[in-house]
């Protein structure tokens, strides 16, 4: 007993952690003294568990893990009276982990799975299996989760069956509500396709499920987040809970929701009474109704509940008096009658929320607020939109579920990406820029740095590239951009099979040049730094570079009209002349990229094209900027060896760059 108190002693708060040395002690002790041990240490670890001190737990989970691997050589009949006391202990001490205590109950399950026979074990992963998701409260789910699988990781191949059984319990919970959840979730379902490994000779475990299953499973469900958002449902959200203009058939329908009594004080009252006392929320807004009993129910008053003195409901507001009526405020609680007496203003009139107050509904009768939220809300159109709504924060849990998965099979998980993690790549790049969804957009980012930083197979590489093509033809720049960043990593990261692959190679040239002349200027200008980062390394061979250098001093030597013929449309020639300007604009961005990729040396054919670019410093915008930018970028780079660099250009060349790069003498 002594000994417990002293382990069970806190050293450090908040660093006191699962000590593995007292873990080995406790296997030591219960290997070497079997049962007999345990008979005298039960009571004390079912108390450690039962205690909600983050000492106390540490002290029993310490305790458990040592207990269970110690009791790995005992007899059958010990092991059986061991578990047919341990399990109910168990159940009881998963809804009692505390948020201190959680990481030391997911090593400890961990540790007692390490290295073990599922088949010796299986009392403890059956109890862990038996419903993780219980909707008792985001913490003690993601906590059940947590220490599954800290079980589960551990056992890895030999529990296949184990982990069809709980893919297939966690698949309808992939649109939980809670976040918390739905990481741990993504993180879950990583480990159980953390053996879907291909061989020539078949699957690496025969009983692992596949996550191509699972991705054909929910992209019927995410073809939603392949459009934009609309802000309107956003924006019917926001206000969902603001006060409607209530007319007397919105009157006459809170009424018949209401018991026969309070309805009777509310018609009595009138709708102008209502209104004035539904003004007095804070700006206006229709709070979230509290709980409701069902018609005919009452609930039974608490111990607390005392009548109040006469003296006390004189000081009650009269609105209030009449709202209530003098059956309720006499079964009023003290603490709802303490909280309105100090805070009256006079006239007698509802006093302004202050912080410390308690909240204006619950002044008014729980059943007269939901009435009045019901209705209010319940319009052909409202309905609509919050059922618009409901499907989309569906799609977008989904999505973020479906990010921690890739993230955590990408990065965790033996195997290269797969060719089905690739059919998502559109849902991630329309929603990385989300400012509806600020967190959807995170877990999108990460996803896509995942997917863009790893290793492709090259039978993938054709999947990968035919759907970046796809979503680099998508309507939303925003897209775009994101597929161009996504591009340049992926190019980077998988040269050596690009450069064994020449077809794939010439697909990727194709996309860039081709979003090079892009509508949207931030795609073009995205465009052109990843085709000059492509230059830079070489990706682009020299025949190829050359074709493309002709091309674009062609577009940039096409002549843009100033006025329109005689008798031509003016909307016709804007839009012609709009047109000549995107695409010289297009072409300077390409020879811009010839620029940037040579920053520390000046080849034969860079002094042509600067002179080309300097010509064009008058063009219509947003060309000049475009052109400053690159020769600003260009100072910045040769300005350390300049005395080296201006060797390799002519006098004229020299002067017309002096001439750009130096500011003018204010004494000249």
């Amino acid at each position: 007993q002594k000994m417990i108190e002293f382990l069970s002693l806190e050293e450090n708060k908040g660093r006191d952690k699962f000590d593995s040395r007292k873990f080995l002690m406790w296997k030591g002790i219960f290997r070497n003294f079997g049962f007999k041990v345990l008979e005298k240490l039960k009571e004390p670890l079912e108390k450690l568990c039962d205690d909600q001190q983050e000492s106390s737990q540490r002290c029993a989970s310490e305790m458990m893990s040592g207990l269970i691997r110690g009791s790995k050589h005992w007899t059958w009949e010990m092991t059986e009276n061991l578990w047919s006391w341990l399990v109910p202990v168990l159940r009881k001490l998963l809804g009692n982990v505390t948020v201190e205590t959680i990481r030391d109950w997911g090593i400890c399950f961990a540790t007692a799975s390490e290295s073990r026979d599922p088949n010796r074990i299986h009392w403890m992963l059956e109890v862990l299996m038996e419903e993780p998701l219980r909707s008792q409260g985001s913490f003690l789910d993601s906590s059940r989760l947590y220490v599954l699988q800290g079980a589960m990781a551990q056992q890895e191949w030999r529990v296949g069956s184990m982990l069809h059984r709980l893919d297939q319990f966690l698949n309808p919970f992939l649109t939980h509500p809670y976040q918390n959840v739905r990481d741990r979730l993504g993180s879950v379902m990583s480990n159980i396709y953390a053996l879907d490994i291909q061989f020539p000779s078949g699957t690496g475990g025969a009983l692992s499920p596949n996550i191509s299953d699972l991705v054909s499973e929910v992209l019927p469900k995410l073809e939603l987040m392949k459009v934009d958002p609309d802000p309107e449902i956003y924006n019917f959200h926001k206000n969902s809970k603001s006060v409607t203009e209530i007319s007397q058939k919105s009157f006459e329908d809170i009424c018949s929701k209401l018991d026969p009594e309070l309805a009777m004080q509310v018609r009595e009252q009138g709708l102008e009474h209502l209104k004035s006392i539904i003004s007095k929320f804070p700006g206006g807004r229709i709070p979230s109704p509290s709980f409701v009993p069902p018609s005919g129910m009452r609930m039974p008053p608490p111990q607390s509940l005392r009548m109040p003195s006469a003296e006390t409901l004189q000081k009650i507001p009269p609105e209030l008096q009449k709202m209530f009526g003098p059956g309720m405020l006499r079964m009023a609680s003290p603490e709802m009658l303490n909280m309105m007496r100090p805070n009256l203003v006079p006239g007698g009139k509802m006093p302004t929320p202050r912080p410390g107050m308690s909240p204006p509904e619950l002044l008014l009768p729980p059943q007269l607020l939901s009435a009045i939220h019901e209705v209010s809300l319940n319009t052909p159109q409202s309905g609509l939109l919050a059922e618009k709504w409901e499907e989309r924060q569906s799609g977008v849990r989904l999505l973020q579920t479906v990010c921690k998965l890739v993230s955590g099979v990408l990065l965790r998980n033996w195997y290269t990406v797969k060719p089905e993690l690739f059919k998502v790549l559109e849902m991630l790049a329309l929603n990385e820029s989300s400012e509806l969804e600020p967190d959807l957009a995170r877990d999108c980012n990460v996803a896509l740095a995942c997917l863009s930083t790893c290793i492709v197979p090259l039978h993938v590489l054709s999947t990968a590239l035919t759907a970046v093509e796809h979503v680099s033809q998508s309507s939303s720049w925003k897209a775009k951009n994101a597929m161009l960043e996504f591009l340049q990593v992926h190019v980077f990261t998988n040269m050596a099979s690009f450069h064994s692959q020449t077809e794939e190679a010439a697909r990727v040239v194709n996309i860039v040049t081709r979003l090079i002349k892009d509508d949207r200027i931030e795609v073009r200008e995205k465009a052109g730094k990843v085709l000059g980062g492509m230059l830079h390394c070489s990706f682009i061979s020299e025949e190829v570079a050359s074709k493309l250098l002709g091309q674009f001093r062609l577009e940039v030597s096409k002549k843009i009209k100033k006025k329109p013929k005689a008798n031509e449309d003016d909307s016709l020639f804007q839009d012609k002349q709009s047109k000549a300007i995107l695409m010289r604009h297009s072409g300077v961005l390409g020879l811009s990229a010839f620029v940037l990729s040579c920053p520390y040396d000046i080849p034969p054919h860079l002094p042509d094209i600067l002179m080309l670019l300097a010509d064009h410093l008058h063009d219509p915008q947003p060309i000049p900027a475009t052109v400053k930018n690159v020769f600003q970028e260009f100072k910045r780079t040769h300005q350390d060896n300049w005395a080296e660099h201006k060797q390799k250009l002519t006098e004229d060349q020299l002067a017309t760059l002096t001439d750009l790069l130096v500011s003018p003498s204010y004494y000249a």
